[in-house]
């Protein structure tokens, strides 16, 4: 009756073919079609297992899972005690689910740079934040004060600093995108003491990729931007929200 036959009642050894309970198949199997397993009573599911070790994979509804769930959601799940790990470029980690729900994302761009050398600014001109401490992806330019987007997406700037210069006037800090000042992410103060005072500019932006964007800072009216050396001074940092 052929080889379906031959399967069924176990007739055929051959270790191309399972015919019977603990019986393993050697070689490849191809399959034009649907593969279903059901197994009432108990979690079907396909198993990835290496040579004599413990279970690594299902496929299916166990514990370690990938599998439609009864509310049309899209589940994916670790066993109890490992963490969730995505990644991509032969298994470079992107993004890790802990256990304990803490998620993390090591490859997300961001930066935050300051500046190296104290500068006078009157009329407007760019802040070159020469030094970084963070720069994920090396998307922030340290010699032209630019940050460039990798992607689309909500991106979030702040830009600090303290101020100390005692003329009187007014300055200023404004963010610019693609070359052109955002008229609703400045930031000014009037100022005729001479003591530190705290400047900050803090936006959200959505980006293409390939936008970029830099600050700009300003002495209006007589006022001078002092921008002072050394981490905690004047900074510029920022990082893609998603």
């Amino acid at each position: 009756m052929g080889r379906s036959h031959d399967i069924a009642t176990s007739s055929h050894g051959d270790t191309r073919y399972v015919n019977a309970a603990g019986d393993s198949m050697t070689g490849n199997l191809e399959v034009d079609g649907i593969i279903e397993i059901d197994k009432t009573g108990d979690h079907p599911a396909l198993r990835f297992v290496e040579d004599g070790s413990n279970t690594r994979a299902y496929m299916g509804s166990g514990d370690w899972a990938i599998n439609g769930l009864a509310n049309d959601d899209f589940g994916i799940s670790s066993s109890s005690t490992g963490d969730l790990v995505l990644g991509t470029t032969a298994g470079v980690e992107r993004l890790r689910i802990r256990n304990t729900g803490q998620v993390t994302k090591p490859s997300q761009p961001r930066f935050r740079a300051h500046t190296t050398a104290s500068t006078d600014i009157t009329t407007q001109a760019t802040i070159i934040y020469n030094a970084t401490t963070l720069n994920v992806g090396s998307h922030y330019n340290t010699s032209n004060g630019q940050f460039t987007a990798p992607v689309a997406g909500l991106y979030t700037f702040t830009s600090v600093h303290y101020h100390n210069y005692g003329t009187a006037g007014e300055v200023r800090l404004s963010l610019f995108k693609n070359g052109s000042e955002l008229e609703n992410s400045r930031n000014s103060r009037s100022t005729s003491h001479n003591y530190y005072d705290r400047l900050r500019l803090t936006t959200e932006l959505e980006l293409a990729a390939n936008d970029y964007v830099y600050i700009r800072g300003q002495g209006i009216g007589g006022g001078q931007l002092h921008t002072s050396s050394g981490l905690g001074y004047s900074d510029f940092f920022g990082h893609l929200v998603g």
